[in-house]
């Protein structure tokens, strides 16, 4: 029994040595993989606003000479090319969220919901969006970086999204259980249906 034992043992401390061995090599390709996304991800973005600004220079100065269709093909153009730089832009935020070290600190999240909506102040104003905002939003443990990053692709969200094409009216209130805190913000917004709730936390899924 004794010599089984043993021999057992060895069997799994090699086993344990190759999946050591795995998870060095998957660690280490991870790390190549991540610098590819950024380095790629940033070299994108110069040919992405050259095809912006040269459209946009060939529509302002010849949207005289174009028929519709061609003023509609450029404005086409620019707009794609826009939303494939905001693309690029969100992989870099990931690329970077990946590596930085995430330092969580006590931030009253009213502080937080403040500085986002300064900073979407203008977009609140032209769309006639109301934000109202619960006086008792709790203190969040978190890293400042990327909670204000959260609420203010929510709220971001909220202002662009609409289920009638009414002016957006924007909620955010305390979210609360036993041992969590939080905030929630409520729109008006179409919502997403039942089974599209796993998916849409994929990267870059939409529902």
């Amino acid at each position: 029994l004794l010599m089984d034992y043993i021999r057992t043992y060895r069997r799994l401390e090699l086993s344990q040595g190759e999946l050591e061995k795995a998870h060095a090599e998957l660690r280490s390709i991870n790390r190549e993989l991540e610098g590819l996304v950024y380095v790629a991800s940033h070299d994108l973005k110069e040919p992405v606003r050259a095809i912006i600004n040269f459209s946009g220079l060939v529509l302002e100065r010849n949207k005289d000479k174009l028929d519709a269709t061609g003023v509609n093909f450029l404005g086409r153009i620019i707009k794609g090319a826009e939303r494939l730089a905001g693309l690029l832009n969100d992989i870099l935020t990931l690329s970077r969220a990946r590596k930085q070290k995430k330092e969580k600190t006590r931030i009253p999240a009213q502080d937080i919901v403040k500085d986002v909506l300064e900073r979407l102040d203008e977009a609140i104003s032209r769309r006639g969006a109301s934000v109202a905002v619960a006086a008792d939003l709790p203190t969040l443990w978190a890293d400042k970086t990327w909670a204000t990053q959260a609420v203010f692709n929510l709220v971001g969200n909220a202002l662009k999204f609409t289920a009638d094409g009414a002016p957006p009216a924007i909620e955010i209130v305390p979210y609360r259980d036993a041992d969590q805190a939080g905030v929630v913000v409520k729109d008006r917004g179409p919502g997403v249906k039942d089974e599209h709730k796993e998916r849409i936390f994929e990267l870059f899924q939409r529902a």
